[in-house]
C-alpha cells in the first residue's frame, strides 16, 4: 500500500508499505496501524493481512484540497464499503470515476490497483474500508456458475476493470453490523484471522444477495423513479429506527402509493419494510451492548422498544442470547484482568 498527497502545495509520499505476496495458507495474520499527522490531512490507518486477503480501514479528516493516491502493483478484487462522508474515488486503470456517500458500497476489480481518494474539507471524517481479495482467492470462493458474476468474470478473465454495481448501492443493516462486528473484534491470533475470513466471506455473500435482490427489482420493472423513492424510504427508515412512521406515512414522504412501497421495498431489499425495521433495531442494540455506556433499559428505548420484556425477547430469537449474556461476559472478562 503506497499513499501519496499530490495538490498545488504538496506532492509527496506519506506511507509506502509493500504488501506481501503470500501462498494463501503459508502465512500467519500481519497487522499494521498508522497515524498520519500532516498540515493537509489528518488519518488513522489499520491494515490486516493474511492468506491473500487485505482488510483496510481508514479514517481521513481532509484540510486542504487534495488528492490521495492509493496504489497497489497487485490485481485484486476489492469490496470497497464508504462507512461515512463524501467521497469520490478515481480508477486510474479504467478511467472510471466512482462517487460515494456515507454507508454505500460496491465490488470492484482491478488488474492492478491504482485510484485517487477526493472529499470535500470538513471537519467530518471520511471513513472507508477496504477488503482486498486475491484472483486466486476470489475464483476459489465464488467458483464458476453463478449467473449474477458472469459479466464480473468476463471482465476479471480478460484483464479489464470490473464493478458489480453501475452506480454504489446502499449497505443495508446486515452489511453494516457485519462491518461493525469486523472492526471491532477483540480476538486474537489464528482465532482473528479465522473470524476475518468468515466475515469477508459473509459481506461478500450479503453483497451478492442485495445484488441478487435489485436484478429482480429491475425484473419486475421497478421504474427508476421509485427506485429512487424506495431508497428514500429506507434512508427514512434507518434514521428513524425509535420513533418510525407508519407505513402510509412513510409512503406519503417519499411519494409513492403504501402498494408500491411494499411490494418495491420487498424487491428491493429482500425484506419488508418493518421486516428491515426489526432488522436495523437488532443491529442498533448490538452495537450498544458491545459499546457498555447504556443499561439494557435504556437500549430498548433507544431501539424503540416500549415494554423492556418485549426487546429481550426479540433479541434472543434474533441472536440466540438474551441481552444479559454481553452484560455477564464483561464481568468475566474484567475478572481475568
Amino acid at each position: 500500500m503506497s499513499i501519496r498527497l499530490s495538490t498545488g502545495a504538496f506532492n509527496e509520499t506519506l506511507l509506502f508499505q509493500k504488501s506481501s505476496q503470500n501462498a494463501p495458507g503459508k502465512s500467519s495474520l500481519k497487522e499494521r496501524s498508522y497515524v498520519l499527522n500532516h498540515p493537509a490531512m489528518q488519518a488513522d490507518f489499520d491494515e490486516w493481512e493474511f492468506d491473500g486477503f487485505s482488510i483496510r480501514h481508514g479514517k481521513v479528516r481532509l484540510k486542504e484540497d487534495i488528492e490521495i493516491t492509493d496504489e497497489d502493483p497487485a490485481g485484486s478484487v476489492v469490496m470497497y464499503f464508504n462507512l461515512s462522508g463524501k467521497s469520490n474515488t478515481f480508477l486510474y486503470d479504467s478511467g472510471q470515476s466512482l462517487s460515494f456517500s456515507g454507508k454505500q458500497h460496491n465490488l470492484i476489480y482491478t488488474p492492478v490497483f491504482r485510484a485517487s481518494f477526493r472529499a470535500d474539507i470538513s471537519d467530518e471524517i471520511n471513513d472507508k474500508l477496504e477488503i482486498h481479495i486475491s484472483e486466486k482467492n476470489f475464483q476459489r470462493i465464488t467458483g464458476d456458475d453463478d449467473h449474477l458474476l458472469h459479466h464480473f468474470r468476463q471482465q476479471l478473465a480478460s484483464g479489464k476493470t470490473a464493478q458489480l454495481y453501475k452506480h454504489p448501492a446502499y449497505a443495508d443493516a446486515a452489511m453494516n453490523q457485519c462491518v461493525h462486528q469486523l472492526l471491532q473484534t477483540q480476538k486474537k491470533g489464528s482465532l482473528k484471522k479465522i473470524y476475518f475470513e468468515s466475515k469477508i466471506l459473509e459481506l461478500l455473500s450479503l453483497q451478492l444477495e442485495q445484488h441478487q435482490h435489485a436484478s429482480n427489482g429491475r425484473h419486475t420493472k421497478i421504474k427508476k423513479a421509485d427506485m429512487e423513492r424506495l431508497y428514500h424510504a429506507k434512508e427514512i427508515l434507518e434514521e428513524n429506527i425509535a420513533n418510525p412512521c407508519s407505513l402510509i406515512d412513510l409512503a406519503h414522504k417519499v411519494g409513492i402509493n403504501d402498494f408500491k412501497l411494499k411490494r418495491g421495498f420487498k424487491a428491493l431489499f429482500g425484506n419488508t419494510v418493518f421486516g428491515y425495521l426489526h432488522a436495523l433495531r437488532m443491529q442498533k442494540a448490538n452495537e450498544l451492548l458491545q459499546e457498555n455506556e447504556l443499561t439494557i433499559s435504556e437500549i430498548a428505548a433507544y431501539c424503540g422498544y416500549e415494554y423492556v420484556q418485549h426487546f429481550i425477547t426479540a433479541f434472543k430469537k434474533n441472536y440466540g442470547v438474551t441481552p444479559g449474556y454481553f452484560t455477564t461476559r464483561r464481568k468475566e472478562e474484567e475478572n481475568d484482568i
